[in-house]
């Protein structure tokens, strides 16, 4: 009996061993809670989702300038997002600040000219894909109505309200192949920090993964902003209003708490390119969100080197094409204002050269005599935006209008020398034009920012100096 007693408890030992060694390798393998998950693409190794983001654009269909390859035009714009969103099956375009309107009032002598300008601003938006802006002050230029029509036209939503109304925050949630993002638009007053944190908590819990604010503020109330609400993974600045004709140098993106704000040139001239990462979804309870999305910008510069949209340009050409249909209908009959009593007035460069042959000959060759031409040659020879700077003395007394003034088309004489008539009358009087102009002078109405950038008129001045002509 002792034996069998031996042998039964020797197996009891065994089967005890087998088995502890059997849950040790459970705990080890199989039982292990699963370590947490690092932000990932998807299975090609690509980002979860690419966000395209634009701020200021600020009624801009393309850079106006005399230089080669500028910064900016929608047309480009659309080819290269068009391009880098193959990167990823997810994308979003989103703006932030004007889009539609640079100034907040239409001067009643350009209104129609803007108001279609607006119109293709508003359908490349739509050939981009935009999805969503917080408009600026100036998107409300020719009423609510118009802007309602405009935004159609995008297709987009008009996430904000105008910033001399009540404070109001717009959100979406889009659902893009089985994520979700959260976009809250504000374009009023600051002091929004509950609403919005109220804002972004009920988006996390309808689902968002992500928290994207499109905010039309100054910029140093949005930072505090980013900073009173921690939940936003992103914020997209613009600004309330977009005055004047400059190009700006944006801000350095910054990161506040936990919220990266990026705020991109003005007038289309640049995107900015943010790459999503997300873990997958674990079981969460409702309203909570899983871990915060890992974002990697880069910011890309609008040339023409990123190609053309087909589509985009020709919206672009029918807008030049009505304006200068319309414009040299309507003001075929405007004529400068009078030349006052005792001053002189343009007689244009074929009048100037019956006495300086030379220079006259120097002068054709050059592109100033051209300038007209070029414009033609785009449809906009009647169009408010181009005929100032490839005329002469535009909108001065007895000077060119965007209509009126064959013998002043070109950039010809007068536009560095003065007015010519009375020297024409009394060529032997001293004084009555500038005989060696500065060369600043001559460049400081057109030839400057936005048009061009780092311009040397001392030096350009050899493109115009020739025999009879400065040497």
């Amino acid at each position: 009996m002792r034996v069998l007693f031996k042998i039964w408890r020797n197996l009891c030992r065994a089967a005890l061993a087998l088995l502890a060694a059997l849950c040790l390798a459970l705990l080890a393998h199989g039982c292990r809670p699963p370590a947490p998950s690092e932000p990932a693409g998807d299975a090609a190794g690509r980002p979860t989702l690419r966000l395209f983001l634009l701020s200021n654009v600020a009624g801009v269909l393309e850079p106006c300038g005399c230089t080669s390859d500028q910064l900016g035009g929608l047309d480009h714009l659309a080819a290269l997002i068009e391009a880098e969103r193959t990167a990823t099956s997810r994308s979003l375009v989103l703006a932030a600040g004007p889009l539609l309107f640079a100034t907040p009032a239409l001067a009643r002598e350009t209104a129609p000219q803007l108001r279609w300008k607006a119109e293709a601003v508003a359908l490349a938006m739509s050939d981009i894909g935009l999805a969503a802006w917080a408009p600026g002050a100036s998107d409300w230029a020719d009423g609510a109505a118009t802007l309602g029509r405009l935004r159609a036209l995008a297709r987009a939503d008009l996430l904000g309200a105008k910033l001399d109304a009540a404070p109001a925050i717009v959100s979406r949630l889009y659902e893009l192949r089985g994520v979700a993002v959260g976009v809250l638009g504000v374009s009023a007053p600051a002091g929004l920090p509950g609403a919005v944190r109220a804002e972004a908590r009920a988006l996390v819990g309808r689902g968002a993964r992500l928290l994207v604010a499109l905010v039309a503020m100054p910029r140093g109330e949005a930072l505090r902003l980013a900073e009173a609400v921690p939940e936003l993974d992103l914020m997209l600045l613009g600004k309330p209003s977009e005055p004047g004709e400059l190009d700006d140098e944006p801000p350095e993106p910054t990161t506040v708490a936990s919220t990266l704000v990026v705020q991109t040139a003005n007038h289309g001239r640049a995107v900015a390119i943010v790459d999503v990462l997300l873990a997958p979804a674990p079981e969460a309870s409702a309203g909570a969100r899983p871990g915060r999305a890992q974002l990697h910008l880069a910011v890309r510069e609008v040339r023409e080197a990123a190609g053309t949209s087909p589509r985009t340009a020709v919206r672009l050409r029918d807008y030049y094409r009505r304006v200068d249909e319309h414009n040299a209908r309507v003001y075929a009959d405007a004529r400068p204002p009078p030349v006052p009593d005792g001053q002189a007035g343009y007689v244009g460069a074929a009048r100037c050269g019956s006495c300086h042959e030379a220079a006259l000959r120097q002068w054709q060759g050059t592109a100033h005599a051209r300038a007209h031409e070029t414009l033609t040659q785009r449809f906009a020879a009647h169009n408010f935006d181009c005929v100032p700077c490839h005329v002469t003395g535009y909108g001065q007394p007895g000077g060119a209008t965007v209509t009126w003034g064959e013998p002043l088309r070109g950039v010809g004489c007068e536009e560095c020398h003065g007015p010519g008539s009375l020297h024409c009358e009394q060529p032997e009087q001293q004084g009555l034009v500038r005989v060696q102009p500065e060369p600043q002078s001559c460049a400081q109405r057109c030839h400057r920012p936005p048009h061009v950038r780092g311009f040397d008129p001392v030096a350009k001045m050899a493109l115009v100096l020739g025999p009879g002509h400065g040497r």
